[in-house]
Order: C-alpha cells, then structure tokens, then sequence
C-alpha cells in the first residue's frame, strides 16, 4: 500500500510518500515545504486566514506529488503551534474540506515520543542517551535510560519562537538577551547525565551543510554525522555578525531555514554546555518518519 505522512510544524511540512508491507518500506518521496504558521501565535494566538490557506495549498501540492505513485492513504499531525491557536479548530476544518486530510494535533509528549522512535531506529544502543528535536515552535527532549526505559520533556522554545521575541531586528539580533532566556528556560530540565547526544531537526542540518558548504540536501552526507562545539561556535559567529546575509545563506540552506538558524543554533549551544558536549551527532529520519508504525497504534 502506498501511504503519505506528513508533519506539519511551526516554520515548514515534511512529508514522506512510501510503499508499505507487512515489515518494511520503500522510500518513494521525500520534501520539505516551507509554511510559517507560527508567527500569529505568539501575539493572538491565532491562525491568520494566510496561515490557513498556505497550509491547504501545501497539501494540495504535497497530494499532486503523491498522486504519481497513487498515494491510497494521506495522515497528518499538527505540533505546537496547533496546541496553541485558539483557531486550530477551524485550521483543521477547512483544511480537510479543501484537501481531504485529517490534522491530529499531537500533545507534548505523544510528539517527544515520535522524535525518539525516529531516531532508535538508527540507533539500537541507546544507553544513557539525550536525543533532542529543535522545531519552530518548540524543542522536545528525550533522555533514553536504555532502550525501553526513558523520559520525554518538551518546551515551548524553538527557532521561529526565538526568532520573533529576540530578532525581529535583523542587524541587530539581541543575542545576549536570547542566551539569557534560554539559560533560565532550560533550568526546568531534570539533571540528565547523558553518555551521548543525538540532534535532529532542521536546524542541525542547515548547520552541517553550512559549515561543509553543501549547496545540495544530500541525505547520506548529513545523517550520523559529528557537528562540534566549535563547528557552532564559529556559524554563530559568523550569522551574528552578517545576520540573515543570502549572501552567505541562500547557497546553501533554505530560505525557510535562514531568518531562523542563528536563534536555533542558540538553542544547540546552550543544550552541549549544560550537558558538557563537545561534539554531537546527527540524525536526520525526523518525527515524519515515526508516523509510518504510530498511524497504525
């Protein structure tokens, strides 16, 4: 059977269209399309009438390129920035009267799981373990004790979230006052002594492409990879002093991607110092992934 999943966050979609049996998949369409619907949420907690009809026609477009392989079945989810308009209701509705599909908006917790069951999959020893999945909206924690034992904590802090409190401005991003929020955000995080640290999202990648210059999304060269503390240190650099240049940006990483990446590298670096990493590793199979086995649960 031929099945579309798709994740619908604060700043982009995700999507997957594969071909399911029994106890496997093959991978037969995997994008990305920008769709900022986060920006409102902060102020009126509210979807505009664009943010609702950008997402139909995002999902117009995602059916149009399933539709090729004849796509039988269509799921879903919503994350925080659909936890938090007041409007979601209405968001979910006239989405599925305009496309067909049905948005399960996904609690905290149900969306920590999802970024941990992508990941073990590519991971089978999990011991001792902090896995983390910078959004738009928010940034979910999972501290594995071992392959079946962990704890799930998600927070209101992500990219687009930093973004629209701390740089608004984009020649001067108020850097030091963004530091100092996240510092006393991430003291409600339990005194986790992980072995090892696992980073997924968009904002790990952009940076791993970034810093090997990788004008191509190339999967493979991205996946399972090292990005340092010092890799980090000098994008910070870099985008703090020639914030949102395309210049620098537009070559290698998406649009979508180039207003937020310094505040979610932000997030990055203060996540290795509290936890004492110099260097973590990537993983690139996101939530999208992990709704192939939940849709069936």
């Amino acid at each position: 059977m031929v099945e579309t999943f798709i994740d619908i966050g604060s700043n982009s979609i995700k999507y997957i269209c594969i071909d399911k049996s029994s106890d496997s998949y093959k991978l037969l369409l995997h994008g990305n399309l920008p769709n900022r619907i986060s920006n409102h949420i902060l102020t009126s907690q509210l979807f505009s009438e664009e943010d609702i009809q950008n997402t139909a026609l995002c999902l117009h477009s995602i059916k149009d390129k399933s539709s090729v392989f004849h796509s039988e079945e269509y799921y879903a989810v919503g994350t925080m920035a659909f936890r938090k308009a007041l409007n979601a209701d209405e968001m979910c509705e006239t989405v599925f009267q305009e496309t067909g599909i049905k948005i399960q908006i996904l609690k905290p917790e149900e969306e920590a799981l999802l970024s941990y069951q992508a990941v073990i999959h590519d991971f089978p020893d999990m011991t001792n373990s902090l896995i983390f999945n910078i959004g738009g909206g928010s940034t979910e924690f999972i501290y594995s004790h071992d392959t079946s034992h962990y704890d799930l904590m998600s927070l209101d802090i992500g990219a687009v979230v930093l973004k629209n409190k701390f740089m608004e401005d984009t020649k001067t991003p108020d850097i030091l006052s963004c530091i100092s929020y996240l510092e006393d955000q991430f003291l409600n995080l339990p005194d986790f002594n992980p072995q090892r640290l696992i980073g997924s999202g968009g904002t790990i990648s952009s940076a791993l492409r970034l810093a090997g210059r990788m004008k191509k999304y190339d999967f493979q060269s991205l996946h399972h990879q090292p990005l340092t503390l010092i890799m980090l240190d000098q994008l910070i650099t870099i985008l703090s002093t020639r914030y949102h240049s395309g210049l620098i940006l537009e070559e290698y990483i998406p649009a979508s991607h180039a207003d937020i990446l310094l505040p979610g590298l932000l997030i990055v670096r203060q996540i290795m110092i509290l936890f004492h990493f110099q260097e973590l590793t990537s993983c690139e199979k996101g939530l999208v992934f992990a709704l192939i086995d939940y849709k069936d649960r």
